[in-house]
This record gives structure tokens, C-alpha cells and sequence, in this order.
């Protein structure tokens, strides 16, 4: 996601002000291109929603760079976050960080991120230029590299749609961006048509009760006047 290039951009302002000096790699390296990997995994769930895990894997300098940013004030991160999603109600944000590894795991829950275009249809946006490759059923993945300040970040998706979704496919929308179009069986109507089945049962039964019970009503009106 394009969050990475604020990231780099506040990053290079403070190491600007305190000099690259102590945090560059050594002389013979500095020509060669950074590459940063980024794992983001989309769990989509039945009504449009998604949760998002996005790990970051930094280098040395990288990692610096990213604790000196948002380590001691991690709500800076969330606060760029929903900047970056501002159309998308965010929930449940939360960052963990690995520093062994030099891992960022954050992750949150986005409302409405897929639409439902009717006929038991849905379909979510994707990146320009994204090319989806179908894993399973309800699995697609893909790669997207782009270049920002200081190297090469490449970013692999894993989209999970929700149980039960079938004749997935990558297409276009309205504008020409690309999209993940699936479709989801409708199950709303099974309890509404037992309901009606059982209402139906309930009447007949009611009828039936009516006439059974008629005929001695009657006999006891026509007794009265005696």
C-alpha cells in the first residue's frame, strides 16, 4: 500500500536533520538498490468487509529510520493510516513490532471495502496495473513493485473472499480499474421461505380447526331458544 512513501518521506526528513552519516550502509553498497518486501493479507468477509494484516520487512537502516519515526509513538502510524483510507471507516487498529526480526505486522478492520453490484455479485478495486492470479476458489494473489526514495518496495497481496464465494474473476469496472468480481449465494431467502412454508401449514391447520369445529357451535345456536 502507498502508506510505505509517507513512511520514507517523514523518514528522510529526520535523518536529514541528524546526518546520513551514521546510518549509511558502507561505500561499495551505496549504489546498490534497496529492495523493501511488504506482505499484505486480505481476509474478506460476507457482507463486504475485510481485515487487513500488513508485514513489513525493513533493513537495518530501514528499521531506524522507522523506530526514530513511529516506535515511541505508534498513534502517529494510525493517524497516517486513516489519512491514507480517509473513504474507509477503520476499526481495530493495532502494530506489533519485531525487532529481532525487523518485522511491522499492523493491522485493522475496513468496513464496506468490497460493493455488492447486484444479482448476488460483488467486487473490490484493486491496484492500476494489478494482474490477480487465482490460487483456489477463494484465493488470489498478486505482486506489485514501485519505486520510492531510496529503492524498490515490493508488495504481495493475499485475498481471501469470503466462504462459499465462486466464479471469481479479475475484470474492469465502470472507469476501467481493475477489480475482483465474485459471486456469493444468497442464503437470505431459505429461512423467509420456510417461514412462509410453516405460516402456509399454520393456516391450513387453523381452516381445518374452523370447520371441525362448526357444525357443534351451530347445534348449540339452534338449541337456545328451547
Amino acid at each position: 500500500m502507498r502508506l510505505n512513501r509517507h513512511m520514507l518521506r517523514i523518514a528522510a526528513g529526520v535523518v536529514a536533520g541528524i546526518g546520513l552519516a551514521s546510518f549509511g550502509p558502507p561505500a561499495g553498497a551505496q549504489n546498490e538498490p534497496r529492495v523493501q518486501l511488504e506482505d499484505l493479507d486480505v481476509t474478506v468477509d460476507a457482507v463486504g468487509n475485510a481485515k487487513f494484516v500488513d508485514k513489513v520487512t525493513r533493513s537495518a537502516m530501514e528499521w531506524e529510520q522507522y523506530k526514530q519515526n513511529y516506535g515511541g509513538n505508534p498513534s502517529l502510524l494510525k493517524r497516517d493510516l486513516q489519512h491514507h483510507y480517509s473513504s474507509t471507516e477503520l476499526r481495530d487498529i493495532s502494530l506489533a513490532n519485531d525487532d529481532m526480526n525487523r518485522v511491522s505486522t499492523l493491522s485493522w478492520t475496513g468496513d464496506a471495502t468490497t460493493e455488492y453490484i447486484g444479482n448476488g455479485q460483488w467486487e473490490g478495486r484493486l491496484p492500476k496495473g494489478a494482474k490477480a492470479t487465482k490460487v483456489t476458489e477463494t484465493l488470489w494473489e498478486f505482486t506489485t513493485s514501485y519505486p520510492d526514495e531510496q529503492g524498490i518496495t515490493q508488495e504481495t497481496f493475499h485475498i481471501h473472499l469470503p466462504k462459499g464465494a465462486q466464479g471469481a474473476e479479475q475484470a474492469q469496472n465502470e472507469t476501467g480499474d481493475p477489480v475482483l468480481r465474485y459471486s456469493l449465494p444468497d442464503h437470505t431467502r431459505s429461512p423467509l421461505l420456510w417461514i412462509a412454508m410453516l405460516l402456509g401449514v399454520l393456516g391450513v391447520a387453523l381452516v381445518a380447526a374452523s370447520f371441525l369445529l362448526g357444525p357443534p357451535a351451530a347445534k348449540g345456536a339452534a338449541a337456545a331458544p328451547h
